[in-house]
């Protein structure tokens, strides 16, 4: 009778090894797909920013082109020619402006002002103090 006893002991281990390993696989798959995910929303987000960050830099050159202030604001047609000359270096390009991958629109601003993405959020937008290299 004990031996009956310490034999669904140990299936009954079994049992909770094998639960447990399950559980740390599907854990573990759950992980890599989370960061994969993770990957997509990061490979879209990343864009947007140089996209703004070079559109803010084509208002500084444009700025200083024509003897302009930080306050005035500029057009995308006086901007056009500062998209051609970084040899269009913008992700996604639509009759001649540049566009957010996510989907969003860009909205100028005063040169003084970071360019705006109409999604926003922190991953979509510039900061008064982000310095453009």
């Amino acid at each position: 009778m004990g031996s009956g006893l310490f034999r669904q002991n140990n299936m009954s281990s079994r049992v909770k090894s094998w639960i447990m390993g399950a559980a740390v696989i599907v854990g573990l798959i759950a992980i890599s797909l989370s960061f994969r995910q993770l990957g997509r929303v990061r490979a879209t987000i990343s864009p947007c920013v140089l996209n703004l960050q070079n559109l803010q830099r084509a208002k500084e050159w444009w700025m200083r082109g024509n003897n302009k202030t930080t306050n005035d604001v500029p057009t995308w047609d006086d901007l056009k020619e500062y998209f051609e000359s970084t040899g269009s270096g913008f992700y996604g390009m639509t009759n001649g402006r540049p566009h957010c991958p996510s989907g969003g629109t860009y909205t100028i601003e005063k040169v003084g002002v970071p360019p705006k993405c109409s999604i926003g959020g922190p991953d979509h937008s510039l900061r008064n103090d982000m310095s453009i290299p």
